[in-house]
């Protein structure tokens, strides 16, 4: 019934509030049920080479890890996977899936009823509402479109196709089809007048988040005045007011609304936080009083479970006062709905972003660029690093905006995510000097994108490249000539080597008295670029090596590079370009000069000569730059002392005796003599990225731990801790990869083992989030090799790994077995195709195709999380009889044949169902 109270939801909004009130009840009964499993308390609110290269496998000693115990195989049934369940069965499960707000489970029993029928309009219809519960708009449209497709018009009642159009309407005003959604509800108007009080709310919100405040507020009263809901309706109409700047008008509304809804509490919370915003928000109108929101939050709207509009203002006055982490539970909590106010989005990202979560930042800020363009500046998006971000958020809203459809702006979507994994996991070769092959991944990748965007940048890269590849062309015949001997380079330990031949891949090494090779890749960055320096490079090659050591974090000597470089005159503008996108500012008039060691514009020079020095995206005197790294900050035009507490919150980080934000700190050379360490209950961790870090690494990896059990049924024998190294940046994952003589290992993200119970990994992206998937991926190979001793096939052992990728944080619980977004995102070209092509998967090596092709290796990564994400979470018993036995055939270290498991009968539905199945996720 709850669904059924959400399916009439918006033409009465007291409905809709009351819906949400029990689904907020249930979710409650849900998650304490879950806590006391777990021996906790009932929540009240929030408070491989992972990539190709890793081992995956026995990569170390045993080190005490136990035999596979043999098992002899089972057969399985050969039941057809389309029959396994009749169309009745399906319903019943669809239904309880629905009752208990399993929407994951009931749009994939709709994806296999769809298969028995899929010609029924029915279907794609309720698996379209199923992706909208979920906040899935785009998804839901497609769906809705496929439903409208298949309705027979004469023969189903016109009601069906009202349905249709009103769900669908509803996903566009959520899923910023604004256009699209008006027309929707013209169409609605048209079939049933009735629906006018519905059709003027869903107008009200499609104007109001693409920025139309005055329609959006005459929609809303048009709901009212034809008989439609009044909460939701009474707070948008005060959102909208203040945001126009009329703070006095909306703060009536709020006290009206509250005094009228009184009666219900979550209710009088819901009006009570929109009084706190109007005194919060930084761009309403002047006079604004943080410490006065602050007492109404506190007086009014405690912490507990309620309406969005009490979660999205509780997360963005928290954001507003510096406490980024109980900011960003408060966005993340489930039904937030953050779009509800875009404005917030702003300060979602900024939260975000100050606690190096920046791929979602970049996420939030595509959303609401497209809703509020304009307003960036004013919620204190605009500094360095932030800067950055924004501009490649707004770049990727204005490809998404030229889109036509759901499915359009999906498939772009989808190559904007793949394109930043892509990109950055070709670039771990130039890492490693592999220069050729990078040359022709980037190649290869500009041949297959679709966009104008993504082609660029691949075959700039790829021109990158090869101009680095000539360097070192060049680098290896002087050294093959003796002209390198005189310069002392460090390897590992060693201070004082000298190169004195080799070739492309190996360098000759004189140490003291004797001699070895080691590949270049175990040089150092900073002695890597020191000897090609001294080989007088040109104009262009002083531009490939400039932006090449920007990548990799080294401004001083990229700027060095790069002036050098601005002495080709035809080199200016592209110098100019790379500066202003490091920075995430526009190109200034004249360009960029270089003055001081840093490139500046002519405003910026003046500051410079008047003794001002540019920090955190501000220009600030000297002594001030010292101050804020020593934990002050200016409150009310004064210098304040704040607490370790308050810095902390805000992200930033304690490095001797200066703090320093995530962006500082991973600009900083890493230095794993002086890691920090934690030991948490099954884990040794030991990280050089902060103390913070680690905190939370230990978090998710204690989570990860209680899901590997319960999914592989069986914990490690020995009483001993698994041990994971968190390395800052590649140069100290690369001196740990000459240490143990794992150069086939420098172009992935991570391994394991590495040592005995032990994996590693490395911040690539500079990216909270990524670098957490990474150590939880890399575990996963881990717990299965010392719990079982068994090694497995590439495509499952990375499958596994993948799997446990997805996971996020609701409130102080972690959720796994989601789908891996970045995955998903490199499997929607194949997906659009007709065959899942399993043969090459099955016979594929990671570790092999990391050494001959990165694109090759990142679809297989995609296909094997595919493959095994369906293996695990569908519900089709032929499929879940199929994964029982594969599973428990590798945890006894036997051959594991999925074909054979298949049968050569299914082998063809096998595939039709798998990717039907990925589809529908």
């Amino acid at each position: 019934d709850l669904v059924e109270a959400f399916r009439r939801s918006l033409a009465n909004d007291e409905d809709w509030i009351a819906a949400g009130d029990r689904l907020a009840a249930l979710d409650r009964k849900i998650e304490g049920a879950l806590a006391a499993a777990d021996g906790g308390e009932e929540p009240g609110g929030p408070g491989g080479g992972e990539e190709p290269g890793d081992g995956g496998g026995p990569g170390g000693e045993p080190g005490g890890v136990p035999k596979p115990e043999p098992r002899a195989p089972r057969a399985v049934s050969e039941t057809p996977f389309r029959a396994a369940r009749s169309m009745e069965e399906l319903q019943r499960l669809y239904a309880e899936a629905q009752s208990i707000g399993r929407y994951d489970l009931a749009a994939q029993l709709c994806t296999e009823m769809i298969g028995l029928a899929p010609d029924r309009a029915d279907l794609y219809l309720n698996r379209g509402v199923m992706h909208a519960f979920q906040g899935q708009y785009l998804p839901a449209i497609e769906d809705l479109d496929r439903a409208e497709a298949r309705f027979r018009h004469g023969i189903e009642p016109q009601k069906f196709l009202v349905e249709i159009v009103s769900q669908r309407c509803q996903a566009r005003a959520f899923g910023l089809q604004f256009n699209e959604a008006r027309e929707d509800a013209k169409r609605l108007l048209e079939f049933d007048p009735g629906s006018a009080p519905l059709v003027h709310y869903l107008l009200g919100i499609a104007y109001k988040n693409e920025g139309d405040l005055d329609r959006a507020i005459q929609e809303y009263k048009a709901a009212l005045e034809k008989g439609g809901g009044r909460l939701a309706v009474a707070l948008d109409v005060g959102l909208c007011l203040l945001e126009k700047g009329d703070r006095a008008r909306a703060l009536d509304i709020f006290a009206q609304t509250e005094r009228q809804f009184g009666a219900n509490p979550s209710h009088a919370r819901a009006a009570a936080a929109c009084q706190a915003w109007a005194w919060a928000d930084p761009a309403g109108p002047p006079g604004q009083d943080l410490a006065r929101a602050r007492a109404i939050l506190d007086e009014k709207v405690p912490p507990e479970l309620g309406t969005p509009y009490q979660y999205f203002i509780t997360a963005a006055i928290y954001a507003l006062e510096g406490d980024y982490p109980s900011a960003l539970a408060w966005f993340r909590f489930k039904w937030s709905s953050w779009e509800n106010l875009p404005t917030t989005g702003y300060l979602y990202a900024k939260a975000a972003q100050a606690l190096g979560y920046e791929d979602e930042a970049r996420q939030v800020l595509q959303k609401a660029i497209r809703m509020r363009p304009a307003l960036a500046a004013r919620y204190g998006v605009a500094a360095t690093p932030e800067a950055r971000v924004l501009q490649r958020a707004q770049e990727e809203a204005q490809e998404q905006a030229k889109a036509t459809s759901a499915t359009e702006i999906l498939d772009r979507k989808a190559e904007q995510e793949d394109r930043v994994l892509r990109v950055e996991q070709i670039r771990t070769l130039e890492a490693s000097y592999r220069f050729a092959e990078a040359a022709a991944d980037f190649k290869v990748y500009a041949r297959q994108a679709t966009s104008d965007a993504a082609r660029a940048e691949a075959s700039g890269a790829a021109e990158r490249a090869a101009a680095l590849r000539g360097l070192h062309e060049r680098l290896v015949a002087r050294a093959a000539k003796g002209g390198l001997a005189e310069v002392p380079v460090r390897v590992g330990e060693n201070r004082d080597a000298r190169i004195v031949g080799g070739d492309e891949r190996r360098a000759e090494l004189r140490v003291g008295d004797g001699r070895a090779t080691a590949p270049w890749g175990f040089l150092g960055l900073d002695d890597f670029l020191s000897l090609v320096e001294t080989l007088s490079p040109k104009p262009a090659e002083w531009f490939a090596l400039g932006t090449f050591a920007l990548d990799q974090g080294l401004e001083v000597r990229a700027w060095a590079a790069l002036d050098l470089a601005r002495k080709e005159k035809s080199l200016r503008a592209a110098v100019d370009e790379t500066i202003a996108r490091h920075r995430g500012v526009p190109v200034p008039p004249g360009g960029f000069a270089f003055h001081l060691g840093q490139f500046v514009s002519a405003q910026e020079k003046e500051k410079l000569d008047s003794g001002l020095v540019l920090f955190r995206g501000e220009w600030v005197a000297p002594e001030d730059r010292e101050r804020a790294l020593k934990g002050y900050q200016k409150v009310r035009g004064e210098w304040t002392k704040l607490t370790e507490a308050d810095l902390a919150a805000r992200g930033w980080e304690k490095v001797g005796e200066e703090w320093l934000s995530p962006d500082e700190l991973a600009s900083r050379r890493g230095l794993w003599a002086s890691a920090q360490e934690r030991t948490t209950e099954h884990y040794a961790l030991r990280s050089d990225r902060g103390a913070a870090f680690l905190e939370e690494l230990g978090e998710v990896l204690e989570a990860a731990y209680k899901e590997f059990s319960t999914f592989f049924g069986r914990e490690p024998s020995q009483d001993r801790r698994m041990v994971v190294l968190a390395f800052k940046d590649f140069e100290g994952y690369r001196e740990y990869c000459h240490k143990l003589g794992r150069d086939d290992v420098l172009s992935a993200l991570g391994f394991a083992p590495s040592e005995e119970w032990t994996c590693c990994g490395y911040d690539k992206f500079r990216d909270t989030r990524s670098f957490l998937q990474t150590l939880v991926h890399e575990s996963t190979h881990l717990y299965f090799w010392v719990t079982f001793g068994a090694g497995t096939p590439s495509w499952l052992s990375e499958g596994m790994a993948t799997y446990f990728e997805g996971f996020r944080k609701i409130g102080q619980r972690y959720e796994f077995h989601l789908p891996s977004e970045k995955r998903l995102a490199a499997l929607r070209p194949v997906l659009s195709g007709a065959s899942f092509e399993l043969d090459p998967l099955l016979a594929g090596d990671a570790a092999q195709l990391i050494n001959q092709s990165m694109n090759q290796a990142l679809d297989f990564y995609a296909r094997a999380w595919g493959l095994f994400y369906f293996l695990a979470r569908s519900d089709n018993p032929a499929v879940r009889e199929i994964f029982v036995e594969m599973m428990e055939r590798a945890k006894a270290g036997g051959a594991i044949d999925l074909p054979g498991l298949v049968g050569d009968t299914r082998r063809a539905e096998f595939e039709n169902v798998l990717v039907a199945f990925l589809r529908g996720t």
